[in-house]
Order: C-alpha cells, then structure tokens, then sequence
C-alpha cells in the first residue's frame, strides 16, 4: 500500500476553526532501526492561518495517537503531545470543555511547541468521525508494517 503524502491523518472541524494532522514524510531511519513520520499541525480559523513542523516522530511515538484516540472514544478528555518537539493536542469534553458557544462541545487546544501561541475551537466529534480517523490511522500503520518489514 502505498499513502499519497501529506496524508491528513485526522481532522478536527467545529463552526470557526479547522485544525489537521498531516503526514508530511514517511522513512526508514536505518541508524536508529525504525520507521519515522513526519507530521504537520494545520490550523486554519476565521482570521489565522497556522502551521506547525513537528520534525520527525519515531513510529512508537505515533503510537500514543491511537491512546489518545481510545480515550476520546470513551468519552473522557484527552491530550496528545508524543514527544517534546511536538505540539500539544489537547480535546476537553462535555462540562470541563471551555466553550464560547451554548451547550458543551468538545474543545480542541492546540500548543505549538515552536511558538507562544494557544489556539482553540468548538469541534464536533461523532462516530463517523471516529470511523474514518481509526481508519486512516490503520491504515498509516499498515504502511509503517511495511516499511518496518525488509528491514527486520
């Protein structure tokens, strides 16, 4: 399998503010005998368009997506940050999400480790979006498998 790149990992959409997780690279770092992703945060807002470069992840790093994934799932909040060069994601549910909207939606924050900024939106998040984000993480760790596999 083969994932065009940048491949958007996941992506979170609310009324004003879409935040995305994309795959930037993809590869074998034989030194350290893994496989590597590089991922981007794209923020994109009514009146700001950010970007953040995280670098390179090693694929255990990755891993602790699908954690943060499963605890979202489960209905309690949660927070991403696999490594100290990478932004944190952070999502707050139900009465403990800050909101500027009625009624509690899932907040997303996100903390670039590169800059002073914090940025945060309502979001919905509802079992089609689960759907497609597992998805599209299985099928990113296929292809990391491969990678892995002629060099193991």
């Amino acid at each position: 399998m083969t994932l065009s790149l940048p491949y958007t990992l996941a992506v979170f959409r609310g009324g004003s503010i879409r935040i995305a997780l994309e795959v930037t690279e993809l590869g074998w770092n034989s030194a350290q005998e893994v496989a590597e992703v590089g991922l981007d945060i794209a923020i994109e807002g009514e009146e700001l368009t950010y970007r953040t470069s995280t670098g390179s992840l090693a694929d255990e790093e990755l891993l602790t997506f699908q954690g943060f994934l499963d605890e979202l799932d489960r209905g309690s909040p949660a927070v991403w940050e696999p490594s100290e060069r990478f932004a944190e994601l952070a999502v707050e549910l139900g009465e403990d999400a800050v909101s500027d909207t009625d009624g509690a939606e899932p907040w997303v924050t996100v903390k670039p480790h590169d800059a002073g900024l914090v940025v945060g939106g309502a979001v919905t998040l509802d079992d089609e979006w689960f759907d497609d984000v597992y998805a599209r993480f299985d099928a990113l760790q296929d292809h990391l498998e491969e990678l892995r596999a002629p060099n193991t």
